[in-house]
């Protein structure tokens, strides 16, 4: 498998960690020295972003990423763009869409892939 689809497969099981509230699990989710930083400006560490995921508090129907652009920097960073539409589960069980664009900045370390930083901006 070349880098790209590595980091192809590498995002779409991260989309689906999301939805299945197993980021630690599932997928190669932030690890303690990664930043995640939502939509609203909101900044977390990865183990703080992946406990709350764990824990129900970030809840996610369905994410997509309806496009992705991924440039390799080196062989061990890859930077991942592109449109990325969650529809996030709220504490009374209705949906909220977020569409927007996202940076993902990706690092092969010991032959996986670990997000490093995470940010989105909202349309």
């Amino acid at each position: 498998m070349t880098p790209i689809e590595q980091i192809k497969a590498v995002e779409a099981e991260r989309r689906a960690a999301m939805v299945a509230g197993d980021l630690a699990s599932k997928a190669p989710g932030p690890r303690d020295q990664a930043l995640y930083v939502h939509t609203n400006g909101l900044r977390e560490t990865g183990a703080e972003y992946l406990e709350l995921v764990a824990n129900g508090s970030y809840r996610y129907a369905e994410v997509v990423q309806p496009e992705m652009n991924i440039r390799l920097l080196g062989d061990d960073v890859a930077v991942v763009t592109g449109r990325t539409i969650l529809d996030a589960v709220q504490p009374d069980g209705s949906i909220k869409q977020v569409d927007g664009r996202s940076i993902v900045l990706w690092w092969r370390e010991g032959g996986s892939w670990r997000l490093q930083h995470y940010q989105g901006t909202r349309f």
